[in-house]
């Protein structure tokens, strides 16, 4: 990154567009390097299934279909596979039984959780040699990128404190339409 100058306000968003370009793929690979190296014997297809239903509980065959490019009968065995092996469970939806929703189980948390704290460390690892300014303007950067982005979006892999998931989860009640909807991620793919 070269030093900023002093520019018009066109001038350093263009600058900052272009930044943000070029560097996020190189932290999106970084990511996505470190966590799949902790994938605890899954697929590349089940560990980012586990990743999807985690951004979005509740996540419906569809939604993770989507967030896969895959076909629904390729996510239904990917789906099965992961209930089978207890890292995920189905829970018919109360107005549609043909509708299912996705939760994580706590195994299946807890390998995400593993997943996420490698990663983490690696990344600190990278960081140390940075000065307290840079951190905090990384800190400040992301901060703002996120609020800008995604106001109501909360860090995806941050782990949870809670294992309320040992029970099932309240039923809510949706529409079709809503279990079935197409979100837009911006989980990495790959």
């Amino acid at each position: 990154m070269q030093p900023l100058a002093t520019t018009t306000s066109a001038d350093s968003v263009i600058r900052c567009a272009h930044e943000l370009l070029d560097t996020a793929p190189t932290l999106i690979r970084y990511i996505r390097l470190h966590m799949r190296r902790h994938r605890k014997g899954l697929s590349v297809p089940q560990f980012r299934t586990l990743c999807k239903v985690r951004e979005q509980p509740a996540a419906s065959l569809s939604a993770v279909a989507e967030h896969l490019s895959a076909s629904l009968p390729t996510t239904s065995r990917i789906v099965t596979t992961l209930v089978t092996r207890g890292f995920l469970a189905r829970y018919n939806c109360a107005e549609d039984r043909r509708q299912v929703a996705l939760h994580l189980t706590p195994r299946g948390r807890a390998i995400l959780d593993a997943a996420y704290a490698a990663t983490h460390a690696q990344m600190e690892s990278q960081l140390t040699n940075l000065s307290i300014q840079d951190c905090n303007a990384i800190c400040h950067a992301m901060c703002v990128l996120r609020s800008l982005l995604n106001p109501a979006e909360k860090p995806p892999f941050a782990p949870s404190p809670d294992n309320s998931l040992n029970a099932a989860p309240p039923r809510r009640r949706r529409s079709k339409r809503s279990l079935s909807s197409v979100t837009l991620d911006s989980t990495p793919r790959g």
